[in-house]
C-alpha cells in the first residue's frame, strides 16, 4: 500500500483486516491516492456530494464514463463515505454491528424444536424387554444404558440391570413384523449395575456395580477380563480416558475417585479374571476442606458420593467431577510430579479450580442440591458442561472455569429428585435429553428433550424452557443415551424404548390419532399411555366392533379353571382352536386339536404354533400350575410370529403393581367391595372381543369387566355363612388364600384398582362391559345357585 504524502494531514491508510471496527478508508479502493488539499472532505459539502452523485448518471439511466467520471473521482469517494454513515444509522445494521463486534459472539441458529417434536417410537419394534434371570419374575429393571457406534456402524446398546446382567442389543431399525435381532446376555455383577461405558473402540465395556467393584468385559469373548477393586461402597460412575484406552477413572458412594491403569500387573482369581488396585486415589474428593483436619465426632457423617466424571477436551491430564451434596464441580490435575528419593507415597491429584458459585442455591430455595450427571458439550456447545441437578434443572457451566452460566433448562413436568435420572448430549452437540420420575398424579415417567445448540448466544436466565416431553413408559425413566439417529431410554417397567425422528409418521399420528397413535408413541404434554388412549376410544365409542372374525386361529395353553369355558366360547364363534398341554387330555370338547408339549421347551412350542399357523395364544395357567412357564410360552409365541398373546390375568389387576401379595400393610374387616365375574362371562367376553374387534384395538390393552361388585361379607350372607376372624387362614392346599384375601381387603380385588397408585383408577370397574352389547352379566347369586 502506498503511504500518504508527508505534506498531507490525512491519516495513513490502514491495512485490510477482517474486523468491522476499521477506518472508513479500508472499504475504499486501496489504490486510490490521498486526495489533494482542495478536494478534501468538508462536512458542509455533504448535501452537495449527494447532488453530484446524481449527476454521475445520465437521464436515460446509463452510467457516465470517460473524463466526467475521472473528474468526479473524489466525489465517488466522499459519497461512499456518506453511504456508509447512513447505513450505520439503519436500526437493523446497528443491531448486527453490535452483535458482531462482541468477541466470541455468533449469529443465533434457528431452533430445531420441530425436529425434536417428530421423535416417535414403535410400540412393536422399538421396545426391548430386559429378561429376568430369576424364575419368579419375568422382567428386571434396567439401571444403566450406553449406545456405541454413534457415528456410523451398527448401533449396539449395552443395558445394565438390577440383577447384575448386561444385555447387548442390536437396535437397527426394523419393520414391526420383523423379529428382534439376537441379543447377548452377560453376568458381570452379583448386584445392580449403576453405570455402563464403552471404551473408544467399542471392544471393552466398563460396568459399575453395587458389589463395590468395576468390571471390564470383553464383548467379543463374552468374559470379564478385569475386576477393579478399590471402593468401599457402591461404584456410581466411570469414565474412559479419551487419550489412552488403558486408563479410566471411577467414583463411588464412599466419596472417593479412583484412577486405574489396565497395563498394571494384578492377581488372578478362580475365573482367570485379573484383579487390579487403583494407581491413584482421591479420598473425600468433594469433602469440605475445613473439616478434613478436624477431630471426628462420634457420629460419622455420610460421605459425599461422586455422581459423575468427565475428561475435558479443553486441556489434557484433567478430570472433572460432581457430587451428591451440592452443585460445585471440580477440576483435578492428574499429572504426578516425579517422586523424591525418600518419598514412597503417591500424592493425590491437585484440585486446580472449582465452581465459585453453587447454581443450585440461586433459585427459590437456598438449600444446596446435588448433581446427578454431567455431560461435556461438543460442536455448537463446545466449551460448556451441562449438569443435571436434583433440583429438576439442567445447569450450564463454563468448561474453562467451571463457573455456572446464567442459563437453566427445565420443564414444568420434569422431576429429578433421585440420583437415577440420566443426562445425555446428542453426537451433534445440539440436543440434550434427560430422564425424569413419575409425577404425583401419574405412574409414568418421561424423557425431556431440549435444543441447546444456541446456548452460547443466550444472555439471560431461562426458566421452564419449552422442551419436548416423551411419555410412554411406566415408572421412572432413568438412564438415557443418544445414538447417531436415535434416542434410547430405560424405565422401571423393565423396558428400553428407542425413539427416532420420523416426520411422516408423526404427521400421520397427528392427522389420524385413533389409527396411528395406537402403534406409535409420540411426544406429548399430557398423560398418554396407549392402553389408556385405547380405553378412552372404546369408552367414547369412537371405534365400533367390526363384526367379523379378524383372528381365526387360536391356541389355548394350560388347564386352569378358565380353560374349558374359554374353549367352548371360542368354538361358538367357529374358529380354529389348538390346545397345548403338558399331559394327555380326554376332557376336551370335539372340534379342537391337541398337541402335547413341555412348557419350558421353547423350540417344541414354537414348532407347534408355526405348524398350525396360530395367530392368538391364550394362557389359562393358574397359580396351582405355576405361572413361570408363561414367560417361555410368550417367547415361543413371539418367535413363531404369533400376532397376539393373552397372559393369564383374568381376575385382579396387576398392571403397575410393584409389590407382591405378601407386602400388604393395611387390613380391613371383609367389607371392602371386590369385583366378581363368572368364569363363563370372562371366557365369553374374551372370545367376543377377539373375534369382533380389529387387531389394532386389542394390542397393549386391559379390559376391566365386572359381573357384580360385592364384599366378602355380602358373599358370605348369600351362602348363608357367618364371618369368623382368625389369626391365620387354613390353606386347604392353597397357600395363597390368605394373602389374596388380604390383598382384596385393601381394595385390590376391584378390576378398577390401580396397583401402581394404590387406589381406584380413572377406568372404573366394569367400564368395558358396554363393549359386549346386549349381554346380561351374571350376578353372584345366579352363579351360586347353579
Amino acid at each position: 500500500m502506498l503511504p500518504s504524502p508527508a505534506s498531507s494531514p490525512q491519516q495513513v491508510l490502514y491495512e485490510r483486516t477482517n474486523c468491522i471496527n476499521t477506518p472508513v478508508q479500508q472499504r475504499l479502493n486501496f489504490c486510490l491516492p490521498t486526495p489533494p488539499a482542495d478536494k478534501r472532505h468538508d462536512s458542509t459539502r455533504t448535501e452537495q456530494s449527494r447532488k453530484r452523485k446524481l449527476s454521475l448518471f445520465s437521464d436515460d439511466g446509463r452510467h457516465n464514463t470517460g473524463a466526467q467520471r475521472d473528474a468526479d473521482s473524489d466525489v465517488e469517494m466522499e459519497d461512499a463515505r456518506y453511504l456508509l454513515q447512513t447505513r450505520r444509522r439503519n436500526p437493523l445494521q446497528r443491531v448486527t454491528r453490535s452483535v458482531m463486534s462482541i468477541p466470541g459472539r455468533k449469529r443465533e441458529d434457528p431452533s430445531t424444536r420441530a425436529i425434536l417434536q417428530s421423535f416417535v417410537s414403535s410400540n412393536r419394534s422399538d421396545v426391548y424387554k430386559c429378561q429376568s434371570i430369576d424364575d419368579s419374575a419375568y422382567l428386571t429393571t434396567p439401571c444403566a444404558l450406553r449406545v456405541d457406534a454413534k457415528r456410523g456402524g451398527t448401533p449396539t446398546m449395552a443395558v445394565g440391570t438390577e440383577q447384575g446382567t448386561i444385555e447387548i442389543l442390536k437396535t437397527t431399525r426394523r419393520k414391526d413384523w420383523d423379529p428382534e435381532l439376537p441379543r447377548t446376555t452377560l453376568q458381570a455383577h452379583g448386584s445392580s449395575i449403576f453405570d455402563v461405558k464403552w471404551n473408544s473402540d467399542d471392544t471393552l465395556l466398563a460396568t459399575c456395580g453395587g458389589d463395590h467393584s468395576t468390571r471390564i468385559t470383553c464383548v467379543a469373548r463374552e468374559t470379564v477380563v478385569y475386576s477393579l477393586r478399590g471402593h468401599t461402597r457402591t461404584v456410581k460412575c466411570a469414565a474412559w480416558d479419551p487419550s489412552n484406552g488403558n486408563l479410566l477413572s471411577t467414583g463411588g458412594r464412599d466419596g472417593q475417585i479412583c484412577l486405574w491403569d489396565l497395563r498394571v500387573a494384578g492377581t488372578k482369581d478362580k475365573e482367570d479374571t485379573t484383579i487390579l488396585s487403583p494407581v491413584i486415589s482421591i479420598p473425600g474428593a468433594h469433602e469440605d476442606s475445613l473439616s478434613i483436619g478436624k477431630r471426628r465426632s462420634k457420629k460419622t457423617p455420610t460421605p459425599r458420593s461422586i455422581t459423575s466424571l468427565l475428561y475435558p477436551e479443553v486441556g489434557t491430564y484433567g478430570l472433572i467431577s460432581s457430587c451428591s451434596f451440592d452443585g460445585i464441580v471440580k477440576h483435578w490435575d492428574l499429572r504426578q510430579p516425579s517422586k523424591g528419593r525418600k518419598s514412597t507415597k503417591t500424592k493425590p491429584p491437585t484440585n486446580l479450580y472449582s465452581s465459585e458459585i453453587d447454581p443450585t442455591t440461586l433459585g427459590e430455595s437456598s438449600r444446596a442440591r446435588g448433581i446427578v450427571r454431567l455431560e461435556l458439550g461438543t460442536g455448537p456447545t463446545f466449551g460448556l458442561v451441562f449438569g443435571l441437578g436434583v433440583d429438576s434443572k439442567v445447569h450450564v457451566y463454563d468448561a474453562m472455569t467451571l463457573n455456572p452460566l446464567p442459563i437453566i433448562y427445565s420443564h414444568q413436568n420434569m422431576q429429578t429428585n433421585s440420583f437415577h435420572a440420566g443426562l445425555s448430549l446428542s453426537p451433534c452437540g445440539r440436543w440434550l435429553a434427560t430422564g425424569s420420575e413419575a409425577g404425583p398424579s401419574s405412574t409414568q415417567g418421561s424423557a425431556f428433550l431440549f435444543d441447546v445448540g444456541t446456548t452460547t448466544t443466550r444472555a439471560s436466565r431461562v426458566h421452564l424452557q419449552e422442551g419436548v416431553q416423551l411419555t410412554s413408559q411406566q415408572g421412572e425413566v432413568g438412564a438415557i443415551d443418544w445414538a447417531e439417529d436415535a434416542l434410547a431410554s430405560c424405565a422401571d417397567d423393565g423396558t428400553v424404548r428407542v425413539w427416532r425422528p420420523d416426520i411422516d409418521i408423526y404427521r400421520e399420528c397427528m392427522e389420524k390419532p385413533e389409527d396411528r397413535r395406537i402403534s406409535y408413541a409420540t411426544p406429548s404434554e399430557r398423560r398418554c399411555t396407549y392402553d389408556v388412549i385405547r380405553s378412552e376410544i372404546f369408552r367414547r365409542k369412537r371405534i365400533k366392533p367390526v363384526g367379523m372374525a379378524n383372528y381365526s386361529s387360536f391356541a389355548v395353553v394350560g388347564a386352569g379353571y378358565v380353560e374349558l369355558p374359554m374353549i367352548r366360547a371360542l368354538l361358538r364363534h367357529k374358529v380354529s382352536v389348538l390346545i397345548l398341554s403338558h399331559s394327555p387330555r380326554h376332557d376336551l370338547p370335539e372340534g379342537v386339536s391337541t398337541v402335547q408339549v413341555n412348557y419350558t421347551d421353547i423350540a417344541s412350542i414354537n414348532h407347534a404354533l408355526r405348524e398350525h399357523r396360530v395367530e392368538v395364544v391364550i394362557s389359562t395357567l393358574d397359580a396351582a400350575e405355576s405361572l413361570s412357564p408363561q414367560n417361555w410360552i410368550a417367547e415361543a409365541s413371539k418367535g413363531a410370529g404369533v400376532k397376539l398373546f393373552l397372559p393369564s390375568e383374568f381376575s385382579m389387576p396387576t398392571v403397575g403393581a410393584t409389590v407382591n401379595f405378601l407386602a400388604i400393610k393395611d387390613k380391613s374387616t371383609s367389607n371392602t367391595p371386590a369385583s366378581f365375574t363368572s368364569v363363563e362371562d370372562v371366557a365369553g367376553f374374551t372370545a367376543y372381543v377377539l373375534t369382533n374387534f380389529h387387531p389394532v384395538q386389542l394390542e397393549y390393552i386391559t379390559f376391566r369387566i365386572q359381573g357384580q361388585s360385592a364384599s366378602l361379607t355380602e358373599v358370605a350372607s348369600l351362602l348363608g355363612m357367618g364371618i369368623e376372624h382368625v389369626e391365620e387362614m387354613p390353606s386347604h392346599g392353597f397357600s395363597l388364600a390368605q394373602p389374596i384375601q388380604e390383598y382384596m381387603e385393601t381394595g385390590g380385588g376391584s378390576t378398577g384398582w390401580n396397583p401402581g397408585e394404590g387406589r381406584e383408577g380413572e377406568e372404573k370397574a366394569g367400564s368395558s362391559n358396554q363393549l359386549w352389547e346386549s349381554h346380561r352379566w351374571k350376578s353372584v347369586r345366579e352363579v351360586l345357585q347353579k
